[in-house]
């Protein structure tokens, strides 16, 4: 039966792949594309799906639409829609901070970009009548999020995968605020056996990894950071400083007067301080300031956060927080409400008893030249004045902080799971993967976490058993493959393919079933 998709964030070759095997064995129509050009062959994907209408994802960021809607009177935003966003209004607000790495995106501003996207979005959906709404991850772009939470509010079937840090294991979902019914109903049955855990070689490598020294299980992308800062911060010679300077000289040059490439678009989505967003992208010369501006204010507060360090006691009681990256996906909107991080430490702050103590150590990335900030000295100070919270350094060893611990609190970090696996609990604030796992308490209220800490308090420790059969479920009831390029490197691209394929079409043909169920079971009512 012919479905008609629309796909959100793809830019890389394999959803090309994948949408063509759809189309080809299934009768899947991708009719609307969003995904940045760059990554993409957007002419490859007009061959390949007859009629498609493709939108380049810095557009739909900017609310700048496609060519054929430009001069479309949209319909209004009514009441009805407005009060049931409500909830994701805020969510989408505080995405856009990574839009405003300079503070220029004011409140009104944004307000009206949200209020563009929900009226450009509807008309896409009644336009195309879409069966299905795609998106490879958690939907974080904003204008994404909107889409996601207008298909679900339509009651349009949505599928997305989600990232695990277990090797080459993700799995699939319509929503990626709620744990899949088949991995708790797995997860429950082999509790309910006496037979051991039985995992995968790369698994229990994984998990003995976990066991191990913390320099050797940093991920990937972190010692990718580390390495990329190391080499910016690296002291140069006299010579070396003259060359590179001379250098710079010559190309800022070049490129202002010659090839006059500086005041090209910087292809970036940042807002600019006079300009409406979606009127002006940001020029290479801009971009190039801006970065300095950039670079000096984290250097700032990499000094006041340096400035406020505290010594660890570890043979005193304490929580260790795990602050998040920002801004990214795993906090906004991976954390909910509590993207603000600081209503997770005031909430903490208020549960635990009163000799023991709060550690809060920051992300190391929030502290990279070459990063977005949206923290300031602020939110450190503000944390500081609830009198049992102190800030680590973060060169500490993070695993040496949690074997201390009494329990470990994250919106949806991976020492989340490193905790449990080290048999620590773990406090969990956000919509981490982890969640269902043995050792993990799901915080959603101070009445909640004042019994979990209750629990800790008197002794409670994970079952390493318990955890590692959390890990089995995901073996049994997840996916063999990956979604994001940086992931590919020893997995074969073709199998990839093939399996996410039939993942998407799988899981669309359960939903229908299901959605029939329920039709039926709503006419007899």
């Amino acid at each position: 039966m012919s479905k008609k998709v629309i796909v959100s964030e793809c830019s890389h070759n394999t959803w090309t792949e994948v949408f063509k095997k759809a189309a080809r064995e299934n009768g899947w129509q991708p009719v609307y594309w969003t995904g940045h050009s760059r990554f993409i062959n957007f002419n490859e994907l007009k061959e390949s799906f007859s009629g498609i209408t493709i939108h380049e994802n810095y557009d739909a960021i900017r609310g700048v639409p496609i060519k054929s809607l430009q001069n479309l009177k949209l319909s209004p935003v009514d009441g009805d829609l407005l009060k049931s966003f409500a909830e994701h209004e805020s969510i989408v607000l505080k995405m856009m901070d990574r839009m405003d790495p300079m503070g220029w995106f004011t409140y009104p501003d944004r307000l009206r970009l949200y209020h563009y996207y929900l009226k450009y979005w509807s008309h896409v959906l009644d336009y195309f009548e879409p069966d299905i709404f795609f998106t490879p991850v958690t939907p974080h772009l904003c204008y994404d999020y909107v889409l996601y939470q207008l298909c679900k509010w339509k009651n349009i079937t949505c599928i997305l995968f989600i990232e695990t840090t277990i090797p080459y294991i993700i799995y699939i979902n319509n929503s990626f605020e709620e744990m899949p019914l088949r991995i708790i109903e797995r997860y429950k049955h082999l509790l309910s056996t006496n037979a051991p855990a039985l995992l995968s070689e790369s698994s229990n490598k994984y998990l003995y990894k976990i066991l191990g020294n913390y320099s050797q299980a940093l991920p990937s992308y972190m010692i990718d950071q580390f390495r990329y800062e190391k080499k910016i911060n690296e002291k140069k010679s006299y010579f070396r400083q003259s060359f590179d300077l001379a250098r710079n000289v010559a190309s800022y040059f070049k490129h202002k007067y010659i090839t006059k490439s500086l005041f090209q678009d910087s292809n970036v989505y940042y807002k600019s301080k006079s300009d409406k967003i979606e009127q002006k992208m940001l020029t290479r010369l801009e971009m190039k300031h801006y970065s300095k501006i950039m670079t000096r204010r984290t250097t700032r507060l990499r000094t006041s956060y340096e400035n406020i360090l505290s010594k660890v006691d570890y043979n005193s009681p304490y929580i260790l927080v795990a602050l998040m990256y920002q801004p990214e996906r795993t906090s906004s909107p991976d954390g909910g409400v509590f993207v603000h991080q600081y209503l997770m430490i005031e909430l903490l702050s208020a549960a635990i008893p009163k000799d023991w103590t709060i550690y809060v150590k920051e992300h190391a990335t929030q502290f990279m030249m070459y990063i977005d900030q949206t923290r300031n000295n602020w939110f450190y100070q503000d944390i500081l004045k609830l009198g049992n919270a102190k800030f680590v350094d973060t060169n500490l060893d993070t695993y040496q902080l949690i074997d201390n611990s009494k329990a470990v609190a994250t919106l949806t970090g991976t020492i989340g799971f490193e905790s449990i696996v080290r048999g620590k609990p773990a406090l969990c604030f956000g919509y981490a993967w982890y969640r269902g796992c043995e050792g993990v308490f799901s915080v959603d209220s101070l009445k909640t976490l004042r019994m979990e800490i209750e629990k800790i308090e008197n002794g409670y420790t994970p079952d390493t058993e318990k955890v590692k059969k959390y890990v089995q479920a995901l073996e049994e009831t997840g996916i063999r493959g990956f979604v994001e390029p940086y992931y590919e490197k020893g997995f074969d691209f073709f199998e990839n393919v093939n399996n996410l394929k039939e993942a998407i079409v799988g899981f669309e043909v359960k939903e229908s079933i299901k959605r029939s169920k329920e039709n039926i079971i709503n006419r007899n009512a």
